[in-house]
């Protein structure tokens, strides 16, 4: 993460909402490219301003990856165009993290 600035990182939150972390696999991100590069079907598909990438924080031990976009269906298409990426999510089930004493949120029927 030495190449990017904390101001960096502050502004890509600001400019791209969604936010998707990717495990780097033990052959680098090209082990999960198949049929092109991620680079190359982002500038195809989504053109320059709605995508940028970083580092993100390990997950679970691992070296990680995020990249941002304006749009969630986007992201949807970026995730169906590259299945061999996985998720970086350090939670083996979902759980429910609402703290002691307050209502859970429902959202969609989730919870009920």
């Amino acid at each position: 993460m030495a190449g990017r600035s904390k101001a960096w990182y502050t502004a890509a939150d600001r400019e791209y909402p969604i936010r998707v972390k990717f495990v780097v696999p033990s052959g680098g991100l090209r082990a999960a490219e198949a049929g092109g590069t991620l680079d190359d079907w982002l500038h195809a598909h989504l053109g320059p301003k709605m995508w940028n990438w970083g580092p993100a924080e390990l997950s679970a031990g691992r070296q990680a990856c995020a990249y941002y976009f304006r749009r969630l269906e986007d992201a949807h298409r970026f995730i169906a165009a590259f299945p061999g990426l996985e998720l970086a999510d350090a939670v083996p089930a979902p759980v429910d993290t609402t703290p002691v004493g307050r209502k859970p949120y429902r959202m969609h029927g989730i919870g009920e």
